[in-house]
């Protein structure tokens, strides 16, 4: 008399070690992965904010050769959405200039500031500058339209300094001591 054959008994999943094992090598992707990332959508946020101080300075322009003058320091960028009511007048306002006070923010969600006449650009143009990732007044990471190439160099230089100390930080290095660059930029009086 014969036996009936014995069927295998497993079932078709996957072991704890298996999923551990994948588990680890997306954990491994990800940590590779991720400050890259990171760096990038910084580098991407400082490019959006000379972007969009040059299309600033555009429709100053624009303003300036239809008016005149540029809105002083008081009426600020909101001269380009609502028409000033203060002095100096627009003696022919044709705007809004631009559609939404929404698009006066910063990629860091703060507001574009400006001076009238400006302090760091030759010539008479006004001022246009984003206080940076940071949001804080006269520090290195404020973004104007009065950086030379020289000195958008040195910034994305000192991006990529400080994305590579992060990465060395969290792989528990030391990133070394950096020294302060001055801009040799002067308070500013608004």
């Amino acid at each position: 008399m014969k036996k009936p054959a014995m069927k295998s008994m497993r079932r078709g999943g996957f072991t704890l070690l298996e999923v551990l094992l994948v588990v680890g090598i997306l954990a491994l992707l990800a940590a590779i992965v991720a400050p890259n990332l990171i760096g990038t959508q910084k580098r991407a946020q400082v490019d959006m904010a000379r972007n969009e101080i040059a299309i600033l300075e555009d429709i100053l322009a624009l303003y300036f050769q239809q008016n005149g003058v540029y809105p002083s320091s008081e009426q600020g960028l909101d001269a380009l959405v609502t028409e000033p009511e203060e002095k100096p007048i627009p003696r022919s306002w044709a705007g809004p200039y631009l559609d939404d006070a929404k698009k006066l923010d910063d990629p860091w969600n703060s507001r574009y500031e400006y001076a009238y006449p400006g302090e760091f650009n030759e010539q008479d143009k006004p001022d246009i500058w984003s206080l940076g990732p940071d949001g804080e007044e006269d520090t290195e990471d404020d973004i104007g339209n009065w950086s030379t190439d020289e000195e958008v160099d040195d910034e994305y230089e000192d991006f990529d300094e400080d994305l590579d100390s992060d990465r060395g930080d969290r792989r528990g290095r030391s990133s070394g001591d950096r020294s302060e660059r001055s801009r040799g930029r002067g308070s500013r009086v608004d």
